[in-house]
Order: C-alpha cells, then structure tokens, then sequence
C-alpha cells in the first residue's frame, strides 16, 4: 500500500522514496559495524548478535548474491568472538550453524577450507566463566611454574 503525502503548496503527491536494499550496501554496513566492536565501550553480547543478524538478513534478503557466504563466514567470526568474550555457550552452537549452512548452500566458496581450523577455534577458546581451556592453561608460564617441583629446596632464612 503506497501512503501518498501532500507536500504543501505542491499539486502532486510526494511519495517517500526508499532505496531497495543492496546486498553490497548491507555487508559494507554490516562489516563497519562488527570492525567497530572491539572499540565499542560498553558493547553487550546484544550488541554482537545485533551485527549477526545484519550479516544473517545478506543471506535471507539475497541468497543467491556473492556476498552470503563472506557474510556467513563474517557472522561465524562474530559468534566465535561473542562467544570467547561473554561464554555464552548459544554463541558457540550458533557459530557452528553458521558454519554448517555455509558449507551446506555455498559449498564452493572459498571458506570452505577454512571451517576445520574455525570449528577447532571454536573448541579451544578460552570460556571467561571457566577460564582458559586446558591447553592454553598448560602452556602458560605461571601453569609450568607450579607444575614444576623447585630444583632445590629453599635456602633457609637467615
């Protein structure tokens, strides 16, 4: 249904003129926003899902343009680092299904390649409730300090 306004004065009908949505326009917009996020002060894990979605809307709007799988890849990425900032374990399924429907609907893309070793990310990151996950944890200098018996007992006080 078109709403048509008189602008005053004019003898015609003015009518809002909307542009149609571009999926190069949307992915552009979609991109500046999840760069923005590590700058964000204050971004929520809201504030990540909200830049999901706008990627998710490429692929609903238009599943046949160039750009879904970039957003597909670009959307996993926000799920994996919503998922190692705020440990919501949705975050991880989520960007698993992204994954999932990438390699499924756009099994020639190039990040096909790539979804072993972000799937893999995914399994090692560092949960925030639970702290590193055992790997990252072993490896680190404060964890082989403590694993490691002193090569001599302490000197006694003088």
């Amino acid at each position: 249904m078109l709403i048509a306004l008189r602008v005053a004065g004019a003898s015609t009908p003015a009518f809002a003129q909307v542009p149609a949505p571009d999926p190069a326009a949307m992915y552009k917009a979609a991109l500046a926003r999840e760069t923005a996020l590590p700058s964000t002060a204050g971004a929520t894990v809201a504030t990540y899902h909200a830049v999901i979605s706008a990627y998710e809307a490429i692929v609903r709007q238009f599943p046949r343009s160039g750009y879904c799988d970039d957003a597909l890849w670009q959307a996993s990425g926000v799920a994996l680092a919503a998922y190692t900032t705020f440990g919501n374990d949705a975050d991880q399924r989520a960007g698993l299904k992204l994954m999932q429907r990438l390699k499924k609907e756009y099994p020639f893309s190039p990040f096909i390649r790539h979804i072993d070793e972000r799937t893999a990310a995914f399994a090692t990151a560092a949960h925030p409730a639970a702290g590193p996950p055992a790997a990252v944890a072993a490896a680190s200098p404060t964890a082989a300090r403590a694993s490691t018996p002193p090569a001599s007992p302490p000197a006694p006080a003088a």
